[in-house]
């Protein structure tokens, strides 16, 4: 998982972090990697959330299908790119898109459910942590918003 750590750095999530720090992280948040070939879905519409994943390596699009099997591209994942983090932090809601390899890739998961409880002697790593995701919302969230507000715009 060390040969990931200059990906790690680079993420929203370990932003300011040393090597130690997100290490540490690694420990407590039960990381795993998965490889995925072209083509395969790393998790469909439908499915329960409960880690948050960052690509490694390779790309991803997340897509939303209809009922007849057209598919839309909401976005493009590449390297250092996360996903997942709103589903993950509702793990009781069910995810409403899916999310497929377009190319070999390798994705690390990292259990956002483990820093629910605060462990005192990594209380300050865990805020961070918190504190990171938080701000990546909000920023995908205004992002949202102007779309949204381009979208809705009266036409001529």
């Amino acid at each position: 998982m060390n040969t990931w750590l200059g990906v790690l750095k680079q993420t929203p999530l370990f932003v300011g972090m040393t090597d130690e720090e997100i290490h540490t992280l690694q420990q407590l948040m039960g990381v795993r990697m998965q490889s995925y070939q072209k083509g395969e879905f790393v998790f469909f519409a439908g499915d329960h959330m409960e880690s948050i994943g960052i690509v490694l390596s390779g790309a991803a699009h997340i897509i939303q299908e209809d009922y007849w099997g057209n598919r839309n591209i909401l976005a493009h994942l590449a390297p250092t790119q996360m996903f997942g983090e709103a589903f993950a932090c509702q793990p009781d809601r069910e995810a409403t898109v899916s999310v497929i390899a377009i190319e070999p890739t390798k994705i690390l998961f990292f259990c956002i459910l483990s820093l629910y409880s605060v462990d005192s002697s990594m209380g300050a790593l865990q805020m961070r942590v918190w504190k990171n995701l938080v701000t990546l919302l909000a920023q995908k969230n205004e992002i949202l918003t102007k779309k949204i507000r381009y979208l809705s715009q009266r036409s001529l």
